[in-house]
């Protein structure tokens, strides 16, 4: 793992749900690509239960290469327990359906799929 501030580390290893907010250039993507590689290896959650959402298409896309990335990083790194590799494995595999997205892109997909005919 990367070295992280104080307050990054708290980031990436609180338990709950979590919102980080922090300004241009703060390391944000840093510290959501490691949550979400802790999330996974750890077994917290799987690409279909672990929703990352980013206010641009842009932002969003640079977190979903970078997610990607760490995942196969950690499929490959020998110092890393078997089922760490494991976990990172099938995540990789089920890649294509993980929820990294924009906020509006989110709420539209949740009114089209919510919505009376």
């Amino acid at each position: 793992m990367i070295s992280m501030d104080s307050k990054q580390q708290q980031a990436v290893d609180v338990e709950c749900t979590a919102v980080v907010a922090a300004g241009a250039g703060s390391g944000k993507t840093r510290v959501l690509t490691e949550r979400y590689l802790r999330l996974i290896t750890e077994g917290h959650g799987t690409v279909e239960s672990i929703l990352t959402l980013t206010f641009t298409r842009k932002a969003a896309a640079e977190m979903r290469e970078r997610i990607q990335q760490a995942l196969s990083d950690c499929v490959g790194d020998p110092a890393r327990k078997s089922h760490e590799r494991r976990r990172a494995a099938e995540a990789v595999a089920g890649f294509p359906r993980a929820q990294i997205t924009t906020l509006d892109s989110f709420c539209n997909t949740v009114l089209r799929e919510t919505a009376r005919d």
